[in-house]
């Protein structure tokens, strides 16, 4: 992420593309249509999209939810 600025180096397995793609279809189209990728860190990808794009809804989405063995966004 940020080479020798002491912040630690994140890496959400597969997460990367997914959160891409979301910012980039709603850009274009308005609306999101969620692709067959697996997220494996479900709770921490949901927690930064809530932080992205001020929308408590993702917080919420996960709540209640067994994410074990990954999540399609």
């Amino acid at each position: 992420m940020f080479q020798g600025s002491g912040l630690p180096q994140f890496s959400y397995e597969g997460a990367q593309p997914a959160v891409a793609d979301y910012f980039v279809q709603v850009r274009k189209n308005k609306e999101y249509k969620p692709s067959a990728e697996t997220i494996r860190h479900v709770h921490e990808v949901l927690q930064l999209m809530a932080v992205l794009t001020k929308d408590r809804r993702f917080e919420e989405a996960q709540v209640g939810t067994s994410t074990e063995g990954g999540i399609a966004m």
